[in-house]
């Protein structure tokens, strides 16, 4: 370890909108009394990344440093941090293989990709739609079932499935937001149609859940074999980031891994 007062490491960074992640070296700062110090095995890469690159979220500014999907080794821990939090990603399919291990019985998969819809159908979802051969997702989805569905969670971020997905709910449904919306995008849904309809909008992150009390549980039941998210995921050097991200844009993979193992810091 280096003195933890001038700590060299490597990062990818995006230097302004739009421009591309660059691998360079950095300088850590000392760590703050609130802060964990963590040596960064494997990233996760999300299209929240993308997103945010793209300037479609708000960072704090640029230059930037982005990824929030790590796995690593805790090193130092700052003297007022009592508690340690992992993450976990690929938030469509995750959502659908914890729904199968809550025992839900209908789980409708929706994707454009029919490659991925057959990896749905392997993961557990009970059926399955690609949405390009319909006008919408609410027409899709009424084609299963007339009446609507109990419970959608959008995981795309785009505006106008957002909308169609409210369409398709049934009485007292609930849409839940999990997928980045743009900062300027407003939803169009009929205002009467959710207050007759008892129907419900939240926003979630995280799974709106207690990381301490629902990791733990998640990893039991990846133990038992009921929530194989290494089924998801590819591992990729760190330096093959632009094969990563173009694998993950044309759907090859869905939780593409990076690898920080062959990365060495520059003297």
């Amino acid at each position: 370890m280096h003195d933890l007062k001038s700590i060299p490491t490597k990062a990818y960074v995006v230097e302004s909108k739009g421009a591309p992640f660059v691998l360079q070296d950095i300088l850590l700062d000392e760590i703050q009394s609130h802060e964990v110090l963590v040596e960064i095995l494997y990233t996760g890469l999300c299209h929240t990344d993308i997103v945010v690159q793209h300037g479609g979220m708000p960072v704090g500014g640029y230059p930037a440093i982005l990824g929030h999907e790590g796995v690593g080794v805790v090193r130092k821990i700052g003297l007022s941090v009592s508690n340690r939090i992992v993450g976990m990603g690929a938030v469509g399919f995750a959502a659908l293989m914890a729904a199968r291990a809550l025992g839900v019985a209908q789980i409708i998969a929706v994707d454009i990709v029919d490659e991925k819809l057959q990896i749905a159908t392997s993961l557990g979802a009970t059926h399955t739609i690609n949405s390009s051969a319909f006008q919408d997702i609410n027409e899709g989805l009424r084609s299963i079932f007339p009446d609507g569905v109990d419970m959608i969670i959008e995981a795309t971020g785009i505006a106008i499935l957002a909308e169609a997905s409210v369409k398709a709910l049934a009485h007292g449904g609930t849409l839940a937001l999990v997928g980045a919306l743009p900062p300027e995008a407003d939803l169009k849904i009929n205002g009467l149609d959710v207050l007759t309809s008892c129907k419900k909008i939240v926003g979630v992150i995280e799974g709106s859940s207690n990381p301490h009390e629902m990791i733990p549980r998640l990893v039991e039941l990846y133990k038992q074999g009921k929530f194989p998210v290494d089924k998801l995921s590819k591992v990729y050097p760190a330096e093959q980031l632009d094969q990563a991200l173009e694998d993950l844009k044309t759907g090859k993979v869905i939780k593409p891994v990076l690898s920080w193992e062959s990365v060495a810091c520059s003297e």
